[in-house]
């Protein structure tokens, strides 16, 4: 199917957002990187970003404003773009015979779209939530109903409560079972866990 204006320019405002996300990530792992050093060589405490940026001059807090302001106005125009997609979608295939298949697959797009548009929505909230693995964080949430509030919302509380292997600066867990010998080794207990690891590829069983 030819690509149409349309697709073109919601491809462009897809790649605008993209790039503006690779942005703030990249400029939160230097403040972290910069908080890790200060750490490690018994500097003063790690740096927080709102304090950095209180210690700057004017014109820097300028600067960073303007940029960070275009950046969120990028995010906003794309979710814009992409909700009025999913809202041409369904309308179009409303008009569509029921259980045809042109409106079976204008259904199927719009399901598309708005999934696409949850799982970007995800993931900027949960980087800032602290998530380092944003993969197998979105796996997990849609795994478990029980990482949701009533809202339908994560609860990223409950979420690094059950897998705070997903969360920065979370503790390594010790090796399982370490010493007990083969005969009274436990079963894995499944559940969570299970499924992160078989979602990184590396399942117990």
């Amino acid at each position: 199917m030819p690509e149409t204006a349309e697709d073109k320019k919601q491809a462009e405002d897809q790649k605008a957002a993209d790039d503006a996300a690779a942005a703030t990530k990249t400029a939160d792992e230097a403040a972290a990187a910069v908080a890790a050093g200060q750490a490690a060589t018994g500097g003063e405490k790690p740096l927080r970003y709102d304090a950095w940026f209180e210690a700057l001059d004017e014109t820097a807090k300028g600067l960073i404003t303007e940029h960070t302001t275009g950046l969120k106005s990028a995010l906003d125009a794309e979710r814009g773009t992409r909700k009025d997609l999913e809202g041409k979608l369904r309308d179009a295939a409303s008009k569509l015979e029921e259980g045809s298949e042109a409106r079976k697959v204008l259904e199927e797009q719009a399901a598309t779209v708005a999934a696409d548009g949850e799982r970007a929505d995800f993931h900027e909230t949960a980087h800032a939530e602290g998530v380092t693995n944003l993969r197998l964080a979105w796996l997990a949430v849609q795994a478990d109903d029980s990482l949701l509030d009533r809202r339908g919302n994560v609860d990223f509380a409950k979420l690094k409560e059950d897998m705070p292997e997903l969360f920065a600066g979370a503790p390594k867990p010790a090796p399982g079972n370490a010493g007990a010998g083969a005969a009274s080794q436990q079963k894995g207990t499944g559940g969570m866990n299970e499924f992160i690891r078989t979602a990184a590829g590396r399942s117990s069983r």
